[in-house]
């Protein structure tokens, strides 16, 4: 493993990093890489025990705390990180062979040892359970599903996860408000690139690429500007949305058929309508937890999707009649999700119903992992079995600073050439500086926890 990394940076041939600077970022990214998953260990466990959970970790949160450890400070701080960051990069989204070995040795010691260590039934829990699942897949899900299309098959994590578990047996469920949330943010890109990335995509780097305020969106750029991708290569915006839907039905009704029949054919899905779900449960409770939930939502609509669903969840299992001996965790039916800000809002309504609706994928990945029932399917990916699933590699720029840094570039187009390479340039320099601060400031935070306020300090969020 430490051989790859090596060859790695050798190939991004990273400036101001001598020999033993070299060695430095190869031993702080292996370190992020294992601190990565002993984060996702502990908030797996908070989940198991029911407690608050939080966002997964971030790559860069991960890099901040291994400078740290290593006593990296100031500039060698800036450079080790830079070469730390390059290399991790390339093992998330361009794996080689040995990684991802390695990568899913470190995945299946650390599911069985916070399994054992959090809640220890859960491992005969595995061993019978069958993989019976039904899961309503989160929005969440499908949009990285999307994002993941020009990536290597071994690299698309959340892809062979969900299609693992179709091999499995479960039912993987497309509820409609599922199918309005990643029209919806398809349409978003869309908006974000006629507005503020179709003038200068032609000038587009991966500094500028990696900012953009959009998953799918910077998915279409970082294939755009990947020259290994060939004739692969997307030629334009539209094309790639061809990909998913027709592009110049986005903004039109049909697209909610488009978008249905290829997520339905590539992950086997069974689509469910609002009516099928409105059958499931009582109205009026769906109207009471949407305005507990609408506080976190941008409008009483997406508040509305989510309540609904989650108490779908519930209907489905008392009209399947379905019973949990081992523990909560032994109903069928779940809703597949990251999500975990809608969890402090629904805390009376899993108190009512003694157990959670909510299965993040970290779970299904740990029974496809450790379940004797989901041999076959580890045989049949065992080339492309998923590791860190659900880890961010940055925190991204707010929508608005990132557009303002796009409207420069934008200006700077009609430019000559060298004065407009100059002004983006200068541009690139800054979205590096700012980058910089999340691993070179946060190592100087003793508990993740800072990094919220130093994300605000220098708009930066999450994704």
């Amino acid at each position: 493993m430490i051989t790859s990394l090596e060859d790695r940076l050798r190939a991004e041939k990273i400036k101001g990093l001598g020999k033993v600077r070299s060695r430095n970022a190869v031993e702080v990214a292996l370190r992020a890489l294992q601190l990565a998953f002993e984060r996702n260990g502990l908030e797996f466990s908070a989940f198991l025990h029911a407690n608050d959970s939080s966002d997964y970790t971030t790559i860069t949160d991960c890099l901040a705390v291994a400078l740290k450890e290593y006593g990296l400070a100031g500039r060698d701080s800036t450079n080790v990180g830079d070469g730390a960051f390059a290399i991790l990069r390339g093992v998330l989204y361009h794996s080689t062979e040995v990684e991802r070995r390695y990568l899913q040795r470190l995945s299946r010691t650390y599911a069985l040892l916070f399994t054992l260590n959090t809640e220890p039934r859960l491992v005969e829990f595995f061993q019978e359970m069958t993989g019976e699942f039904r899961l309503y897949v989160g929005a969440d899900q499908l949009v990285l599903a999307l994002s993941e299309h020009f990536l290597a098959e071994p690299d698309r994590t959340t892809t062979n996860t969900l299609l693992m578990a179709s091999k499995l047996g479960a039912k993987l469920i497309l509820a409609e408000p599922v199918l309005d949330e990643v029209v919806h943010h398809l349409r978003v890109c869309d908006w974000e690139y006629r507005n503020h990335v179709a003038e200068v995509d032609e000038f587009m780097n991966y500094e500028i690429a990696r900012n953009a305020p959009h998953i799918v969106l910077r998915a279409y750029l970082y294939a755009r500007i990947n020259q290994e991708l060939g004739w692969r290569r997307p030629k334009s915006w539209p094309a790639f949305v061809k990909h998913f839907c027709t592009y110049s039905d986005l903004h039109r009704d049909a697209a909610f058929d488009d978008v249905r029949r290829y997520l339905q054919a590539k992950f086997s899905l069974t689509f469910e309508s609002i009516d099928d779900l409105e059958d499931l449960v009582e109205l009026a409770d769906v109207e009471t937890l949407t305005d507990r939930l609408e506080e976190s939502k941008r409008d009483r609509r997406l508040a509305r999707n989510d309540a609904l669903l989650a108490l779908a969840v519930y209907g489905h299992r008392r009209r399947r009649k379905e019973t949990s001996s081992v523990s909560e965790f032994g109903y069928a039916t779940w809703w597949l999700t990251s999500e975990t800000a809608i969890l402090k809002y629904t805390r009376g309504v899993v108190k009512e119903n003694r157990a959670r609706y909510v299965m993040r994928p970290d779970f299904l990945l740990n029974f496809l992992t450790l379940a004797p029932s989901a041999v076959k399917a580890r045989e049949t990916f065992k080339s492309v079995f998923p590791s860190l699933l659900g880890v961010k590699l940055a925190r991204r720029m707010k929508v608005e600073t990132f557009n303002e840094i796009m409207d420069s570039v934008a200006d700077a187009v009609d430019l000559d050439e060298a004065r407009r390479a100059a002004e983006i340039a200068k541009a690139v320099d800054k979205l590096k500086s700012d980058f910089s601060r999340q691993y070179t400031l946060l190592g100087e935070v003793n508990k993740l926890q800072g990094v919220d306020l130093v994300a605000e300090k220098y708009a930066l969020e999450g994704d």
